[in-house]
């Protein structure tokens, strides 16, 4: 039998992230074919998204000073969408 796996914050954190960014991809949210003004609505969008979850921004904000969630999915749209699933996203 395997030992349980460890628990890792940052780790989730990137995984949950990774998967929001797709989500607005797939969901249309952002669209990969949108000139470059309807982008930045887009990115807008997201943020809007992520502000209608004022406990996770505030307790992120407060752990690490910035809402790691809403800032790591909005560098995952942008390395899916360059092609990079795999990049190495910091946050």
């Amino acid at each position: 039998m395997l030992p349980p796996f460890a628990w890792d914050e940052d780790r989730r954190l990137a995984l949950r992230a990774k998967l929001d960014a797709l989500y607005f991809i797939l969901y249309g949210i952002f669209d990969p074919d949108l000139p470059d003004h309807d982008a930045a609505q887009a990115r807008d969008d997201i943020r809007y998204i992520y502000s209608t979850f004022p406990i996770v921004e505030r307790e992120e904000t407060k752990r690490w000073g910035t809402y790691r969630s809403r800032d790591l999915a909005l560098s995952w749209v942008n390395a899916l969408l360059a092609g990079q699933p795999d990049a190495e996203i910091e946050g």
